[in-house]
């Protein structure tokens, strides 16, 4: 065995040998800045940083939620941001960037010595999967730790990853539904929003493992997202929403302006706001979840409590349920989304004041329930209208029923001030499970003719608790309307 020769101390070179000996280290030092290079670009994962939204996005996750979205504009890194996270559970279930142990669903690994099985679903084959999934993963996931399998298209729809026994599937919405059932899973990942029927499928197969569901999206489709997720609140989901294009700080304002330039005005809301794009010309964007929403609590026996109904002949009547405290802040308590009689309306209304023991005595309905008999006349001869039966029926027990106003452009100004507060706090909130009503009071919008759509039902009834006189009267002194109590004879 050769023994290599021991290196001189600089002092005892030549200069030859000196200057030889420094090319050798610079030649070194370039290999070892190559290999560097090299293992970066192979292991990028290892040195991602991300995006202040991509880190509310992770601690979602990190909080137990087992739904959690990102929505936000074009280019804000969600694919980016996502596959980080898929590979992290692929890996070994940690944060590469912080070595903090991420398990995506509830199952105990090592008991059962399987590893991680996940799920990412995108639109198609060709150009999402082939175009974007696939080269991100291969961009990201350390070179050597993973095999793939293609399918009969020839895209690599399949990932093992033997360290960690780990293993994810690649699947499209073009695909049956019912090929995407019977599975268990510890993950599913939404590129972009799913459709319902697939979103359900894949929901199924989390069950077992109490498993987590991501979607990463910019909205400007699949609207039930808004209407079934983010607008029913639930404690079990995480959203980061309404992240702006300028959230992703690599972009130049240059090139965002060049983007922006070419899309409409009602486009620029999802793809550059990050804003859905189905809300555009909302009534009362003022409204925010984390401000009017609160928790349910017992209506004090002194706080006068009034009732709406949005009456109707074909679709759920919408009847909404109001109390007024001292300081003459609303809160909206109880709601009604159903088909009912009119015998059972009076029937819902006085079961709630005698289970809750509110100290409801009036109530609104609106015009249509004094016509809605005509047709019945005309052929059957005289009937009763659904005002006077329901106003029979309350009057007994000491409940009073006035006609609702119709002032709508007066009601919609003063909820937007009731919600924004005129010299503080606001003093309009809502019980978290009155869930049909934050729903539509946050989907109502203006129509293309910039008149209120025909759809805020429970947002109409909100509107005309302003305008009938619901304040707090101590109910030692309650004296009654006039009008109302000749309703009642």
């Amino acid at each position: 065995m050769k023994v290599p020769e021991p290196v001189k101390d600089i002092d005892e070179m030549t200069d030859e040998e000196a200057r030889a000996r420094l090319e050798q280290l610079k030649r070194r030092k370039l290999e070892l800045l190559i290999k560097c290079k090299e293992y970066d670009e192979t292991h990028k994962i290892e040195t991602f940083k991300p995006l202040t939204h991509q880190k509310q996005f992770y601690d979602h996750v990190l909080n137990g939620k087992k739904t959690v979205m990102m929505v936000g504009a074009n280019r804000i890194g969600k694919t980016v941001g996502c596959i980080n996270l898929i590979g992290s559970f692929m890996l070994g279930c940690k944060q590469p960037w912080d070595g903090t142990r991420i398990f995506p669903s509830d199952r105990a690994r090592e008991a059962d010595g399987k590893g991680v099985v996940g799920r990412i679903l995108c639109k198609d084959w060709e150009k999402s999967a082939r175009a974007v999934i696939i080269p991100a993963l291969k961009e990201w996931l350390p070179v050597g730790t993973y095999e793939t399998r293609k399918n009969n298209v020839g895209v690599e729809f399949e990932w093992f990853f033997p360290a960690t026994k780990s293993h994810l599937t690649i699947c499209t919405y073009n695909e049956d539904t019912m090929s995407q059932m019977g599975w268990k899973g510890d993950f599913v990942h939404g590129d972009e929003p799913p459709p319902r029927d697939k979103y359900i499928a894949n929901r199924r197969g989390l069950i077992d493992y109490n498993g987590v569901f991501t979607i990463a999206m910019t909205a400007i489709d699949e609207f039930w997202i808004l209407d079934e997720i983010v607008l029913q609140p639930d404690v079990s989901t995480g959203i980061v929403a309404d992240v702006p294009i300028q959230a992703n700080t690599y972009l130049t304002d240059e090139a965002i302006r060049i983007f922006e330039s070419g899309l409409s005005e009602d486009e620029k809301i999802a793809m550059i706001k990050g804003g859905w794009l189905q809300l555009t010309g909302r009534i009362w964007k003022c409204f925010d979840p984390n401000v009017h929403i609160v928790k349910p609590f017992p209506i004090p026996p002194d706080w006068p409590v009034e009732f709406q109904i949005d009456f109707h002949l074909d679709i759920p009547h919408a009847i909404s349920f109001a109390a007024v405290d001292k300081y003459n802040r609303y809160f909206v308590c109880d709601e009604i989304w159903q088909n009912l009689t009119n015998e059972d309306i009076a029937n819902e209304i006085i079961r709630r004041k005698n289970k809750n023991v509110w100290n409801l005595r009036r109530g609104e309905i609106d015009a249509l329930s004094k016509g809605d008999s005509s047709y019945v006349k005309n052929r059957y001869g005289m009937t009763e209208d659904s005002y006077t039966v329901i106003q029979k029926k309350l009057a007994k027990y000491g409940i009073m029923l006035g006609v609702g106003s119709k002032d709508e452009k007066s009601y919609i100004k003063a909820v937007e001030a009731r919600l924004k507060g005129s010299n503080g706090p606001p003093t309009l909130y809502f019980f978290e499970e009155c869930k049909e009503t934050i729903k539509q009071v946050q989907r109502w919008a203006y129509d293309d003719n910039h008149r209120p759509r025909d759809d805020g039902h429970f947002a109409e009834c909100i509107g005309r608790f302003t305008q009938s006189g619901l304040r707090y009267v101590d109910p030692t002194v309650y004296t009654k309307p006039i009008e109302y109590a000749r309703a009642a004879i």
